[in-house]
């Protein structure tokens, strides 16, 4: 990834960055909660096939469901939590030298688009 020039090609370059590492674990955090969803419908129905009066829920995802797949659940550890893990400064400070961010320099003035 090269330096982008000093306007918004800049920070959408350090968003994309960034967001590579936060998709692919909001991504994996979705699964692992429409797998538990999906785990607890078919658990449901089979308890109510027995005989058993059990309420069945809806094995699709909510609104409610947006915290745990960008942030993990609480007691989750800090590496699978997706937020927390890929905001930290050193990620941070990595997305920005990897664009030109830093360190900040006027040499991108001198560009042959600017």
């Amino acid at each position: 990834m090269g330096t982008g020039l000093p306007n918004a090609t800049l920070c959408q370059q350090d968003i994309d960055d960034w967001f590579q590492l936060f998709k692919g674990m909001s991504d994996t955090q979705a699964q692992e909660v429409i797998e538990e969803k999906l785990y607890n419908y078919f658990l449901a129905v089979k308890n109510q096939q027995e005989g058993s009066e059990t309420e069945i829920k809806s094995a699709c995802l909510t609104n409610d469901d947006l915290p745990t797949i960008n942030n993990g659940k609480p007691d989750d550890p800090p590496k699978k939590r997706s937020l927390y893990h890929c905001t930290t400064p050193d990620k941070i400070f990595c997305s920005w030298m990897k664009v030109g961010f830093v360190p900040l320099t006027s040499n991108a003035l001198k560009h042959k688009k600017v």
